[in-house]
């Protein structure tokens, strides 16, 4: 493979309006020109060296809800930025979560969904670079609108397809923090998905496990070798866990969190995910 059979990472950039420190009084590190200027470390180094073969964007693209057009437009032109191909993933700062946390519901949920859907596709499958992504949508996991059980049926379909490519699954909200059987004792509720949201993914993942599971969320750069599958943590592009005015104290797994983007490259039957920092000074 040539030096460009790359794919760069790029997750929960948390982009705002320029006053939005002033209008949710937040801390100086964790303000819009500060993320941004992490974020335009990252963009310049992918620009600036061979192409990847795609840019992944993995959820939680905008800081507030989707209800203010002003993020739509921040983020959606930042991204556009990037080198295509270009495939995105929500996650909970962008549609919201139907099963996990308080303040989000069906309906709203399904209003979001179509917004995020008005400029990418919230389920896909990506084949480059010796991969086989399959990314999906892990905010209406378990929940009663009716994409999610269409979409459960389509990841199952996809899973069983064969493949020489190693196959990948792409979501935003880690599924468990500990164990598959978290029940929230360990105050992890707010960094992964509740038992009735986790279940049917990983019905599915037990079924046919991928080679490669990626999730986002936790602001953490992690590689763990679980018994079914290997699990990618993505970091955040602009926030690290340092910068955020509270840092959470759920049980998140151990790993790297400065910020930062992945590169992610196949290696003869395996894969290598390099973790490049992209931190302001």
């Amino acid at each position: 493979m040539s030096e460009s059979d790359f794919i760069a990472i790029i997750s929960d950039m948390h982009l705002a309006p320029a006053d939005e420190a002033d209008r949710f009084g937040q801390h100086p590190d964790d303000r819009p020109a500060r993320r941004l200027q992490h974020l335009q470390n990252a963009l310049d180094e992918i620009i600036s060296g061979p192409p990847p073969a795609a840019v992944l964007f993995g959820g939680d693209h905008m800081n507030q809800a989707v209800s203010d057009p002003s993020f739509l437009h921040i983020t959606n032109d930042f991204m556009k930025r990037f080198p295509e191909p270009r495939y995105a993933i929500p996650g909970n700062h962008d549609v919201g979560s139907t099963i996990g946390w308080e303040g989000h519901d069906p309906g709203d949920m399904a209003t979001q969904c179509a917004l995020f859907r008005r400029e990418w596709q919230d389920r896909w499958v990506l084949e480059t670079a010796g991969f086989r992504i399959m990314g999906l949508n892990s905010q209406i996991s378990g929940s009663i609108l009716p994409e999610a059980n269409q979409q459960s049926e389509w990841l199952q379909a996809e899973l069983a397809k064969q493949s020489d490519l190693l196959r990948v699954v792409f979501f935003h909200t880690p599924p468990y923090l500990v164990s598959e059987d978290d029940d929230f004792s360990d105050g992890s509720e707010m960094m992964c998905l509740r038992p009735q949201a986790r279940r049917p993914l990983l019905e599915i993942l037990h079924e046919s496990p991928p080679d490669l599971l990626m999730t986002a969320h936790a602001h953490r750069f992690w590689i763990f070798n679980q018994p079914r599958w290997d699990w990618l943590g993505i970091p955040s592009t602009a926030l690290g866990q340092k910068d955020q005015v509270r840092v959470p104290s759920h049980n998140i797994p151990p790993g790297d969190d400065r910020v930062g983007w992945i590169e992610l490259r196949r290696q003869g039957d395996t894969w290598r995910a390099r973790m490049r920092p992209c931190g302001a000074q």
